[in-house]
């Protein structure tokens, strides 16, 4: 699925003089900066997926942001960072000395610019954990997924559990279970593999998710009407 099955190797990449700039390639399933950890780096994904997540007191988990490529991954406010980020696949980060930014003020500028984009990010999700069904909140996930893979194409790489697209939509793991079956059922998706489906009807999807339709390919059509025609 485009970058986000390159298998990189893990280094590190210097730029002298750049606001103490590092690009690192990372594994899926590795830990970029945990949460309480001290923050004095800004992180950008150039590559790959990452995500963030907050731990509540009691032990639950908030998955808060899929972070894709050219978004902004951190840029704290306080001392230490607010959440967790971890990789889902192979990624590249290229992160920054978060003293040395204003030294910069085109770097300034665009990380600014990355960053309101976030928060608008930030503002729909919490929007749709408000206001959406569980179905319309699988879906938007799926487009959302798509959107980072492959705008182009039809077939969505699911690199989140189960468990961890529940944390993220805020449902049950049974709920988004049955929320997948039932968009297989409506034949607006299928299942290539657990952590691959593909988009059979583009214009469903975005009705569920509440998303703008100008410019979407015709549906296509279910392999049982085709081969009813027969």
């Amino acid at each position: 699925m485009g970058v986000l099955q390159k298998t990189f190797p893990v280094r590190t990449v210097g730029r002298d003089g750049d606001c103490g700039c590092v690009t690192r390639l990372h594994s899926p399933r590795e830990l970029v900066f945990r949460e309480h950890d001290r923050a004095s780096r800004v992180y950008v994904v150039e590559e790959g997926l990452v995500m963030l997540s907050h731990i509540f007191c009691d032990g639950r988990r908030h998955i808060v942001d899929l972070v894709g490529p050219g978004e902004l991954c951190a840029w704290e406010s306080d001392a230490v960072h607010g959440c967790t980020a971890e990789t889902l696949t192979f990624a590249t980060i290229t992160s920054y000395d978060m003293a040395r930014v204003d030294e910069s003020p085109a770097l300034e500028r665009d990380l600014s610019r990355r960053l309101r984009a976030s928060l608008r990010r930030v503002q729909g999700h919490t929007a749709m954990l408000g206001r959406k069904t569980a179905l319309e909140r699988v879906a938007s996930l799926i487009q959302r997924l798509a959107e980072i893979c492959d705008p182009d194409g039809d077939e969505v790489y699911l690199p989140l559990t189960r468990r961890e697209i529940a944390d993220h939509l805020g449902i049950t793991q049974e709920t988004a279970s049955r929320s997948f079956s039932e968009l297989k059922r409506r034949c607006i998706i299928c299942h290539l593999s657990p952590s691959e489906v593909r988009i059979e009807n583009p214009a469903a999807l975005a009705r569920l998710a509440g998303s703008r339709m100008e410019g979407l390919p015709a549906p296509r059509r279910p392999m049982a009407e085709i081969a009813a025609g027969f």
